[in-house]
């Protein structure tokens, strides 16, 4: 509602067979407000691998974005995930997660000041692992664990009245589906 400016994005997928595909997709707009005297353009891209076969699905995909900002030096941010999945039998699964953000300019995480006095940009590791059982075709039950890092100085997350960087963390979700 506070945007009319032009943006623009474009999609592209390849199948190399039922089990292999990749794509990119990208965007490219200025996302400040209407009232905002500096323009700032964003470009951001995505490209992605999907591997699936009866057992295993893997997938892979990085994010790069880069914007435009006051001075000359544009900022950049950089992401990445990897995730594998493993059906154990024909109702369980196990899987596994691994991601990666790193936005120092914070003109997607917002900007805090650290620790030290700095003001900064998001920059995080992940790991997710969990099971997942499904009962029938349209309900799940899943146990997960998930252990988040962030850069040091960067005390994100509060845990017995202390601010720190790092996270775990450990999730039963129930899902239905009509």
């Amino acid at each position: 509602d506070n945007n009319n400016k032009t943006s623009g994005g474009l999609l592209m997928t390849y199948a190399f067979n039922d089990r292999l595909n990749v794509g990119y997709s990208n965007y490219m707009g200025d996302d400040s407000p209407m009232g905002d005297t500096v323009s700032r353009t964003r470009f951001y891209n995505n490209v992605f691998i999907n591997y699936q076969s009866k057992k295993i699905k893997i997938q892979f995909g990085g994010d790069y974005a880069v914007q435009q900002k006051v001075d000359i030096e544009p900022a950049a941010m950089i992401s990445g995930i990897l995730s594998v999945r493993y059906q154990c039998c024909k109702k369980t699964g196990i899987y596994v997660r691994g991601e990666y953000f790193n936005d120092p300019e914070g003109f997607l995480s917002g900007i805090f000041t650290d620790d030290n006095g700095y003001v900064t940009g998001l920059k995080i590791l992940g790991v997710t692992a969990g099971a997942e059982y499904k009962p029938t075709d349209n309900s799940y039950i899943r146990l997960e664990g998930r252990m988040l890092q962030a850069d040091e100085g960067q005390s994100i997350f509060r845990w017995n009245q202390k601010n720190t960087n790092m996270r775990t963390e450990a999730m039963v979700h129930i899902g239905v589906s009509f």
